[in-house]
Protein backbone atom coordinates (compact mmCIF):
# COMPACT_ATOMS: atom_id res chain seq x y z
CA UNK A 1 0.00 0.00 0.00
CA UNK A 2 1.12 3.57 -0.82
CA UNK A 3 2.00 5.82 2.02
CA UNK A 4 1.69 10.01 1.75
CA UNK A 5 -1.45 10.30 0.07
CA UNK A 6 -3.26 11.62 3.08
CA UNK A 7 -2.24 15.90 1.56
CA UNK A 8 -4.32 14.67 -1.41
CA UNK A 9 -7.17 13.66 -0.11
CA UNK A 10 -7.43 16.01 2.32
CA UNK A 11 -7.26 18.69 -0.78
CA UNK A 12 -9.96 16.99 -2.27
CA UNK A 13 -12.27 17.61 0.93
CA UNK A 14 -10.76 21.29 1.33
CA UNK A 15 -12.37 22.10 -1.96
CA UNK A 16 -15.25 20.04 -2.07
CA UNK A 17 -16.33 22.26 1.14
CA UNK A 18 -15.27 25.30 -0.29
CA UNK A 19 -17.61 24.43 -3.37
CA UNK A 20 -20.87 23.86 -1.08
CA UNK A 21 -19.96 27.09 0.81
CA UNK A 22 -19.60 28.68 -2.76
CA UNK A 23 -23.00 26.83 -4.38
CA UNK A 24 -24.98 27.35 -1.20
CA UNK A 25 -24.57 31.28 -1.32
CA UNK A 26 -24.17 31.62 -4.71
CA UNK A 27 -25.71 29.45 -6.82
CA UNK A 28 -28.30 31.29 -8.04
CA UNK A 29 -25.85 33.52 -9.97
CA UNK A 30 -25.89 31.43 -13.35
CA UNK A 31 -28.15 28.77 -14.66
CA UNK A 32 -27.67 25.10 -13.46
CA UNK A 33 -26.91 23.62 -16.46
CA UNK A 34 -23.91 26.32 -17.43
CA UNK A 35 -22.61 25.38 -13.92
CA UNK A 36 -22.84 21.59 -14.80
CA UNK A 37 -21.57 22.33 -18.09
CA UNK A 38 -18.44 24.53 -16.76
CA UNK A 39 -17.94 22.20 -13.67
CA UNK A 40 -17.54 19.08 -15.75
CA UNK A 41 -15.41 21.00 -18.15
CA UNK A 42 -13.04 22.24 -15.51
CA UNK A 43 -13.01 18.27 -13.93
CA UNK A 44 -11.69 16.91 -17.07
CA UNK A 45 -9.45 19.58 -17.16
CA UNK A 46 -7.26 19.39 -14.01
CA UNK A 47 -7.76 15.59 -14.78
CA UNK A 48 -5.70 16.45 -17.88
CA UNK A 49 -3.28 18.20 -15.93
CA UNK A 50 -3.17 16.07 -12.80
CA UNK A 51 -1.91 13.10 -15.09
CA UNK A 52 1.01 14.94 -16.64
CA UNK A 53 2.39 17.22 -13.94
CA UNK A 54 5.57 16.13 -11.60
CA UNK A 55 4.91 18.99 -9.13
CA UNK A 56 3.67 18.17 -5.94
CA UNK A 57 2.07 21.81 -5.10
CA UNK A 58 0.29 21.61 -9.14
CA UNK A 59 -0.90 18.18 -7.84
CA UNK A 60 -2.43 19.30 -4.97
CA UNK A 61 -3.94 22.30 -6.45
CA UNK A 62 -5.36 19.78 -9.15
CA UNK A 63 -6.91 17.55 -6.61
CA UNK A 64 -8.76 20.76 -4.57
CA UNK A 65 -9.97 22.00 -7.96
CA UNK A 66 -11.38 18.42 -8.70
CA UNK A 67 -13.00 18.41 -5.32
CA UNK A 68 -14.51 21.67 -6.36
CA UNK A 69 -16.00 20.36 -9.50
CA UNK A 70 -17.44 17.29 -8.02
CA UNK A 71 -19.02 18.84 -5.70
CA UNK A 72 -20.44 21.54 -7.97
CA UNK A 73 -21.44 18.99 -10.85
CA UNK A 74 -23.72 16.89 -7.10
CA UNK A 75 -25.60 20.05 -6.67
CA UNK A 76 -26.52 21.52 -9.76
CA UNK A 77 -27.49 18.31 -11.70
CA UNK A 78 -29.71 17.32 -8.28
CA UNK A 79 -31.03 21.06 -8.39
CA UNK A 80 -31.58 20.57 -12.61
CA UNK A 81 -33.35 16.86 -11.25
CA UNK A 82 -35.49 18.70 -8.80
CA UNK A 83 -36.91 21.54 -11.07
CA UNK A 84 -37.23 19.34 -13.96
CA UNK A 85 -39.08 16.65 -12.38
CA UNK A 86 -42.67 17.25 -12.54
CA UNK A 87 -45.01 17.42 -9.61
CA UNK A 88 -47.58 15.11 -8.08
Amino acid sequence: PSTGNAPFVIAIGVGAMIASVITTTHGDLLRPSRQVVFAMCTYGVCLAILGHTGVYAVGLAMFAVIGFAQVGTAVMVNTLVQYLAPEG
